[in-house]
């Protein structure tokens, strides 16, 4: 049973290691898409003119 325990505390670790992970993925892609929003909103203002 302490084996179970165990291996139930490792994954419980790396599942909140991923979720951690994802989180940062997540807002790193958004910021990322931000980028690209405001990039696009200077190459519109510059053919403009």
């Amino acid at each position: 049973m302490d084996r179970v325990r165990g291996s139930a505390k490792i994954l419980a670790e790396l599942f909140r290691q991923i979720s951690l992970q994802l989180n940062q993925d997540r807002h790193a892609l958004l910021e990322l898409a931000e980028d690209a929003k405001s990039a696009d909103r200077v190459k519109i203002r510059a053919c403009q003119h």
